[in-house]
């Protein structure tokens, strides 16, 4: 029986016009609620994630980049700064180098001027003994004589063993 049903059903079916299949794509308004429902929550994820996480990123974007431009100022400001101070060092050792050789011309200099007065002293005292000398010799030359003369006396007596 259950089995005649069936097939009075179909049948009927048949007659009516429902052998059709039915179409691939049905559209009703369960797809307008659903297309309603995706946009409010396209909306609300905008709102709620998409927006802060874009507007986060973008600040931290900015920020990297705000980092990376001031670290760049920064960088070209001590290779500035180390250039200023490599040509101050080299004009300090070029300085330094112009003084020392003015200090060693100077010591130099003080040197053969103490050199020359050493000389000027020296060859005054050898010049003052020169004079003392020639003023010493005649009356050594005189007592060596007179003494020469007396020993020559007594060596001639103690020879010939007389007086003369």
């Amino acid at each position: 029986m259950v089995g005649a049903e069936q097939m009075l059903t179909s049948l009927t079916l048949l007659a009516a016009g429902a052998h059709q299949q039915p179409p691939l794509l049905d559209i009703d308004w369960t797809a307008l609620v659903q297309l309603g429902a995706f946009l409010v929550l396209l909306v609300v994820l905008r709102l709620l994630v998409f927006g802060p996480y874009l507007r986060a990123r973008n600040e931290q974007t900015a920020r990297v980049d705000g980092f990376r431009d001031e670290a760049q100022g920064l960088h070209q400001q001590l290779d500035q700064r180390l250039a200023d101070y490599e040509s101050r060092l080299t004009e300090a050792r070029r300085d330094a180098s112009t003084q020392s050789v003015r200090s060693r011309a100077a010591q130099e200099a003080k040197a053969q001027t103490r050199l020359a007065q050493a000389r000027a002293e020296a060859e005054d005292q050898i010049a003052q003994a020169r004079r003392e000398l020639a003023t010493r010799v005649p009356a050594a030359s005189l007592a060596l004589r007179m003494r020469a003369d007396e020993l020559a006396r007594v060596i001639a007596t103690m020879a010939l063993g007389r007086q003369l």
